[in-house]
């Protein structure tokens, strides 16, 4: 969830990946279905309340046009690599 708040196009491939590995913790039965279930609710409300929490004080998150939380844009690979060689030229 976290993940997916921060880089929203994610969101598919991270839910993917997080239902593979609930699936597996009960195969496996290192874990109850009921375990996973209130771990994958615990965790998703705690990466909303953080999300919110974040978005009120206008660190990462900001509100939209239309109300709607949305992350604000990180840095690009290009602006990363020009740091880098700023970083590495002599």
């Amino acid at each position: 969830m976290a993940v997916g708040a921060l880089w929203p196009r994610a969101r598919p491939v991270m839910w993917t990946y997080a239902v593979a590995i609930a699936v597996s913790r009960v195969v496996l039965t290192a874990h109850f279905p009921s375990d996973v279930v209130a771990g994958a609710v615990v965790g998703v409300v705690g990466a909303l309340l953080v999300r919110d929490w974040f978005a009120a004080r206008g660190l990462a998150f900001g509100f939209g046009p239309d109300g709607g939380i949305r992350p604000f844009a990180g840095p690009s690979f290009a602006r990363i690599k020009r740091v880098a060689r700023q970083l590495v030229a002599p």
